[in-house]
């Protein structure tokens, strides 16, 4: 099993540097320590609203 925190470690392994969003449904309480701790940058939640998305994609954008 693959999880998407294997993803998104892998990725950092290999020198990404991008951005990366971690989208869960999780209501784990520690679901979102463990997306940072493997190197998101930000974390949501499902559902997400239209406006928490726009939020984080202008962050990253406005950094461009």
């Amino acid at each position: 099993f693959y999880s998407g925190l294997d993803v998104i470690k892998d990725l950092r392994r290999v020198g990404f540097a991008q951005p990366i969003v971690s989208l869960s449904a999780s209501t784990r309480l520690n679901e979102q320590q463990n997306s940072l701790d493997a190197g998101a940058n930000e974390f949501l939640i499902k559902p997400a609203n239209r406006s928490s998305i726009t939020n984080v994609l202008l962050k990253y954008l406005e950094r461009e």
